[in-house]
């Protein structure tokens, strides 16, 4: 059997006299044998366990889960009781409206793309047609000045009239004069009209520069156009993902709870904090859609005054006593979680939660039922246990009156280990089935 201490208490004893036995006082001896109603206890054998206790609560845990899009139910696949694997579909929604919508923006994506290359083309093309203005006006720029036909007239013109002046044809003379005239005037202004064009040629090049550089640093038509492609494509994608969140899956094996909607029914977008369209917690919600057990982790939860929760850590093991199951059967488990931030209650008192996992799962145990928990600081298994008013001191000797077959008494020097408060370990002196009198 287990023995269980109710409040904490201290750990281990060497010496019995430091322990907290009321009724070892040593005048009692004498009279104890003498005594015909005196009370007995019988020597156990046992685990004797030293802890503290506290009241705890059953928290099984629960997933919640809902639609992150609104809209009306189309299909339920599960119902209470259900068992499910991770990745199963449990439900979804009517798809119609989020086809349509992803054909409208496939549809904008289609014309936003054509868009795009449509601007490209025309980019390129007047990129193209600025590059070859360009490299025409550069050419002209670079043209050289002949004067050599019109030297050649000059001195032709030059020629005739000396001729002409030389022969005495005094009257041929002024036209030859004017040919000459007309052949130097003519360079003069052959000369002046290049020296014009180079201006224009310049002007006109940097002109050309200038819009080919600003055509080649890029088009703000094609620049929308690529935004507009882009922008198309988040909607696209926006309208695939929202389809694809009308379908819940099962993010873990697990079985079904509850179902809280129908076929039919019109839902609201829930998004779960941090995202998601599941919370993991140990209670269910009454607006999920359908909220799933795990079946392979029980929690339990108490509150730890803020005198013992110093003597709590996690890790620690636990002995949980349900009231639903009955007295006697001891489920084991650890402490998960121990709580920094206090609750204060109404009369002052200061508490902290403690969440424990029992090590194997059990399908008595219900979400909400009660249970007396002890946190285990020191345990003896297997081990011969009396009840503590059953040993007293006479000078600093630890005693026990056993009382024989004859149902005499008998005065016996008995050697003490663990306590809890309420059984005490015996190590020598006694064996298991014998009867102690009680000294009160």
């Amino acid at each position: 059997m287990k023995r269980i201490c109710k409040t904490a208490i201290g750990l281990f004893c060497a010496v019995l006299a430091v322990l907290p036995l009321s009724a070892c006082d040593e005048s009692t001896a004498a009279s104890a044998s003498a005594e015909t109603s005196v009370q007995t206890k019988t020597v156990t054998q046992g685990d004797l366990i030293v802890g503290l206790t506290a009241d705890g609560t059953v928290a099984l845990p629960v997933t919640n889960l809902n639609f992150e899009v609104e809209g009306i139910v189309g299909k339920i696949y599960v119902e209470a009781g259900d068992s499910v694997n991770k990745g199963d579909l449990l439900a979804e929604l009517e798809s119609d409206d989020y086809e349509l919508a992803i054909e409208t923006a496939r549809t904008a994506l289609e014309r936003a793309q054509t868009n795009y290359t449509d601007a490209q083309w025309n980019y390129e093309h007047t990129l193209k047609q600025d590059k070859i203005a360009l490299d025409e006006a550069k050419e002209a720029l670079s043209a050289v000045f002949d004067p050599t036909s019109y030297q050649e007239a000059i001195v032709s013109a030059r020629s005739k009239y000396y001729s002409t002046s030389a022969s005495g044809d005094f009257g041929a003379l002024p036209a030859a004069r004017d040919a000459l005239a007309k052949a130097e005037a003519a360079l003069v202004t052959a000369e002046e009209e290049f020296k014009e064009n180079q201006a224009k040629a310049q002007q006109t090049y940097q002109l050309q520069k200038e819009a080919y550089e600003k055509s080649a640093a890029g088009s703000a038509t094609v620049q929308n156009a690529a935004t507009a492609v882009k922008e198309a494509q988040l909607t696209l994608d926006d309208a695939l993902n929202a389809k694809e969140k009308i379908k819940i899956y099962a993010p873990l094996d697990a079985t079904v709870l509850t179902v809280s909607k129908k076929e039919g029914e019109q839902v609201s977008a829930v998004i779960a904090p941090g995202g998601g369209a599941f919370v993991f917690g140990t209670s269910g919600s009454s607006n999920s859609v359908i909220t799933l057990l795990d079946p392979t982790t029980i929690y339990l939860t108490a509150s730890i005054t803020e005198g013992d929760v110093v003597g709590v850590e996690v890790g620690q093991v636990v002995r949980a006593e349900l009231d639903a199951i009955g007295e006697g059967e001891v489920f084991p488990g650890k402490v998960t979680a121990v709580s920094s931030l206090p609750t204060t209650d109404s009369s002052g008192i200061t508490t902290y939660s403690v969440t424990i996992a029992l090590d194997k799962p059990d399908s008595q145990i219900k979400d909400g039922m009660t249970a007396l928990l002890t946190f285990v600081r020191l345990e003896h298994t297997n081990v011969l246990m009396v009840a503590n008013k059953c040993i007293y001191i006479e000078d600093g000797v630890q005693y026990a009156d056993v009382r024989t077959a004859n149902g005499a008494t008998e005065k016996r020097k008995v050697s003490c280990g663990l306590t809890n408060g309420t059984e005490t370990e015996v190590l020598s002196g006694l064996e298991k089935g014998e009867t102690v009198l009680v000294h009160k």
